[in-house]
């Protein structure tokens, strides 16, 4: 079965860019016969994993960066509160 490359293109691109959706379509040519099929169904589910994995660590990223960003606009750093944190427990040792 001959499979065009319009087609093929349309592949790459919703597993690449529309990850979770990326699944349908590899599965789909993973299990039609000929290696044709089956390679265009690998391809696609590389590039799904592959920007899932993106994602992740972009998000992740992002999260830590206004993590930091939000303790340093409160006043708070971790060098402070660590700080902080010895300073009660020595209180409460002398109690």
């Amino acid at each position: 079965m001959e499979i065009s490359v319009g087609k093929q293109f349309g592949v790459y691109f919703t597993s690449f860019f529309f990850p979770p959706f990326g699944l349908i379509p590899a599965v789909k040519y993973l299990r039609q016969e000929g290696t044709a099929a089956k390679t265009i169904g690998m391809i696609a589910l590389a590039l799904t994993i592959l920007s899932l994995v993106i994602a992740i660590y972009s998000i992740m990223s992002l999260a830590q960066s206004m993590n930091q960003l939000l303790g340093t606009a409160s006043g708070l750093d971790q060098s402070t509160t660590l700080k902080q944190l010895q300073q009660l427990q020595q209180l409460n040792q002398l109690k």
